[in-house]
């Protein structure tokens, strides 16, 4: 099992459009069957898919645990695998784990629908493929050389919101693990998509420094402040600093101005004004 999924990494490094169907053939023309001596056979895809499903089957008692919309746990020998691959990853290479990155994202799938399954569910697809079904990812990686730390996958049809509570509760449990104390508060860096007071709360608690963005809907009065006057300025950004209290929480809050992007957006509106009137006087006269 270890060595196929070394060579799936390897693969999908090297070869990243290679498909598993075509996998077999691609590794045959490589150094890689010869000093692995696996036979052919072995690399074929049905063979991937009959190994994978030992360590992670679809269960069936998972059918109650997403039903409740509860996290659904990957397979503990999973969770050892990643666990390991990590501990060692660190032990050769010293790296920063005092800011994380947290991103999701997901992958949409030619799965039959007639195909039962806890995982593959019709959700807003990030590639534009909406009628297919979809696995979601979340995916923690140190914000230093970008190493993975940990992952979860749930349902298609979760939001971000929803998978963060597992995120977190693994991420700590992670840092036990591979990391030593930290001399200061660690960060994790996310987008507004886990933005909950729920949420926030539990990073305090679990002692995560939290970076994100805010939605401008939910604090208007921050709109008013004269940002584009600013003397402060990173590189071509004029930036203002304030403090606000955020989901219960008081944080700093930096508000950044670009004249390019200003102007561009501008003209992004005005340019649908016109499209709008133009639609207008057409569906007068057509009436």
């Amino acid at each position: 099992m270890g060595t196929y999924i070394a060579l799936a990494v390897v693969a999908k490094v090297a070869a990243g459009k290679t498909s598993w169907h075509g996998f077999g053939d691609w590794v045959a023309k490589t150094s890689l069957a010869h000093v692995l001596a696996l036979p052919k056979n072995l690399l074929d895809s049905q063979n991937f898919w009959d190994a994978f499903d030992r360590i992670l089957p679809e269960a069936a008692h998972r059918t109650e645990q997403a039903s409740r919309q509860e996290p659904v746990l990957g397979d503990e020998i999973v969770l050892q695998m990643e666990e390991a691959i990590v501990r060692r990853l660190l032990a050769m290479y010293p790296i920063d784990l005092s800011t994380l990155l947290l991103d999701y994202t997901n992958f949409f799938t030619y799965v039959a629908a007639e195909n039962p399954s806890q995982l593959l569910k019709a959700g807003h697809n990030k590639a534009g493929r909406h009628e297919k079904r979809q696995v979601a990812l979340a995916l923690v990686a140190s914000r230093e050389r970008g190493m993975p730390l940990l992952h979860l996958t749930y349902p298609g049809n979760w939001n971000d919101v929803q998978a963060f509570p597992e995120v977190l509760l693994r991420l700590v449990e992670r840092l036990k693990v591979v990391a030593p104390p930290a001399e200061h508060e660690r960060v994790i860096a996310f987008d507004r998509g886990q933005n909950s007071e729920l949420n926030i709360g539990r990073l305090a608690a679990a002692h995560l420094k939290a970076v994100g963005g805010l939605r401008l809907g939910e604090h208007r009065k921050l709109l008013k402040l004269p940002v584009e006057t600013s003397p402060e300025t990173v590189g071509k950004l004029r930036v203002l600093r304030t403090e606000k209290k955020v989901y219960g929480q008081q944080a700093a809050v930096v508000l950044t101005y670009g004249e390019k992007l200003a102007r561009k957006q501008r003209l992004g509106f005005m340019n649908g004004i016109g499209r709008l009137k133009a639609e207008m006087r057409r569906a007068h006269k057509a009436h």
